[in-house]
């Protein structure tokens, strides 16, 4: 099974995330090529503020994936990253077709 190599965080100002109350979820769809790049990622869920939709989707371009040399499939991935005051977390699950 494939595995996440480099998972990316959101960079965000300290005064950008002292506006949160609680946490804040935006979900990234990415495609992954056979070598484990990202070759497109689109917003799914992008919550209640474009300022961290948009860091949330940068920061998942440039997550790499193990490659799967024998499968030249793309594969698509649901990335989710959650903000709160102290900084983002991110975690990611394989779509199933």
């Amino acid at each position: 099974m494939r595995r996440v190599r480099e998972k990316v965080l959101p960079e965000t100002s300290e005064a950008a995330r002292a506006t949160i109350r609680g946490m804040l979820e935006v979900r990234v769809q990415a495609r992954v090529d056979a070598s484990g790049n990202v070759v497109d990622a689109k917003l799914d869920e992008p919550g209640p503020s474009r300022y961290f939709a948009g860091h949330a989707l940068d920061a998942a371009r440039r997550w790499k994936f193990d490659p799967q040399p024998t499968n030249r499939a793309l594969q698509d991935w649901l990335l989710r990253f959650d903000y709160t005051s102290n900084g983002a977390e991110a975690s990611a699950a394989p779509v199933t077709p």
